[in-house]
């Protein structure tokens, strides 16, 4: 069961739970509604961190739900959660971003999540996914860290590191036509399945990545 964490500020239209877009103090917790895909009509950004024009054409540029779905109804995964945690990680402190760390950990225990894809954006954003992707990692739950800034991801201690397609559209690429963006999408989350079901060696972390 694959759940999905964000700090990239992604909200349903109109941010009912008023989700600062930059240092934010809390996550939020939101449905997927039984969707197949994320559609721009239902979604906006809270976040000043990166140019978020590209996850507002598309969503599933930042959650590939539309991927993990096809995944799903191939028999790779055997659930989507139909919750995913967000929040907006610029600026957050790192104390901040380990309460919210550990208290995404337990909201994951209790939903009996197997595995979490966590996206990041900008410097300060993937610091905070960073500790994040950490804290849920210490009560034995694998977690995909999925940025560009691989280094800070590393040097915050995070044991699985994809790196996505650009900061500000982690999983896709709109250079690509529509169709061959999915092909590359569905690619890069199942780079993220293998490197969920790796070990790596003590004290070090696996690094992946997929040229579009």
């Amino acid at each position: 069961k694959i759940a999905f964490v964000t700090d990239g500020g992604l909200v349903p239209k109109g941010n009912p739970d008023n989700l600062v877009p930059i240092n934010a103090d809390k996550f939020c917790i939101y449905s997927f509604g039984g969707k197949n895909s994320l559609s721009p009509n239902d979604y906006e950004i809270s976040h000043q961190g990166y140019e978020n024009q590209y996850v507002l054409e598309d969503p599933n540029r930042l959650i590939p739900l539309d991927a993990a779905r096809m995944a799903e109804f191939a028999g790779q995964i055997r659930k989507i959660s139909d919750i995913f945690f967000s929040t907006t990680g610029v600026m957050v402190s790192v104390e901040n971003s380990k309460k919210m760390g550990r208290d995404i950990a337990v909201c994951v225990v209790e939903n009996e999540i197997d595995g979490v894809f966590l996206t990041s954006t900008c410097g300060t954003s993937t610091r905070c996914g960073a500790y994040i992707a950490c804290s849920i990692e210490q009560l034995g739950i694998p977690v995909v860290h999925v940025t560009n800034l691989v280094q800070i991801s590393e040097g915050v201690g995070c044991s699985r590191i994809l790196q996505g397609s650009n900061v500000s559209y982690l999983f896709g690429d709109p250079r690509l036509p529509p169709k061959r963006e999915r092909i590359y999408r569905l690619a890069l989350f199942e780079k993220g399945l293998e490197l969920m079901l790796a070990e790596p060696k003590e004290n070090s972390c696996l690094i992946a990545s997929l040229e579009p």
